[in-house]
């Protein structure tokens, strides 16, 4: 199985968003959701309302918050950053 991610900010998160989601498990047979933090627009909704809306249109989705950390968790909380990452990419 291929294995494919998706980035963005997901402000707010579309019917646009959710075709290609579909239309990228239908290439790929895996995609995972990454929600991106952008400092430097002021987000319409939280990070965790976004993961709550993609959960409604997506089964099997979570949400995993790296304490301590704000936009720069790779800088901030490296270790934490990495395991986080890897466990996703797995």
């Amino acid at each position: 199985m291929k294995l494919c991610i998706y980035p963005g900010t997901f402000d707010p998160f579309t019917n646009g968003h959710l075709d290609v989601l579909a239309r990228a498990a239908k290439l790929f047979g895996h995609v995972r959701v990454a929600i991106a933090i952008d400092s430097t627009k002021a987000p319409l909704f939280t990070p965790e309302q976004r993961v709550q809306l993609i959960q409604a249109n997506l089964r099997g989705s979570d949400l995993l918050i790296i304490p301590s950390a704000a936009h720069l968790s790779n800088v901030e909380q490296p270790a934490a950053f990495n395991k986080a990452m890897l466990d996703f990419l797995a």
